[in-house]
């Protein structure tokens, strides 16, 4: 028997290179206030087994366009760039749907 899960109305999935996995999580944690001020209920995140500085984040949200507006905001490129992200991202949205 399963358990029953509330799901998230949305997600996205972001992928990035980065120069330096510490650097770049030591930013990432640092902007979670922006993150959750933005809609974004939690995260997970993967890296790549064969290229550790390859990094994938699941993303949970709670509003699509709060989201949106946040991946295009000034502050958010910022916190990219100077967190040693290489390149630009590959960005997938997602509707979470029960399994």
């Amino acid at each position: 028997m399963s358990e029953s899960r509330a799901l998230p109305p949305a997600a996205v999935i972001v992928t990035n290179e980065v120069a330096d996995w510490a650097t770049w999580k030591t930013h990432f944690d640092a902007h979670e206030g922006a993150r959750k001020a933005a809609g974004m209920l939690g995260h997970h995140i993967n890296r790549d087994r064969e290229r550790p500085n390859v990094v994938s984040v699941y993303l949970a949200l709670s509003d699509l366009a709060k989201a949106r507006a946040f991946a295009g905001s000034a502050d958010l490129h910022r916190v990219m760039k100077d967190a040693g992200v290489l390149d630009a991202p590959k960005v997938v949205w997602m509707r979470p749907t029960p399994g």
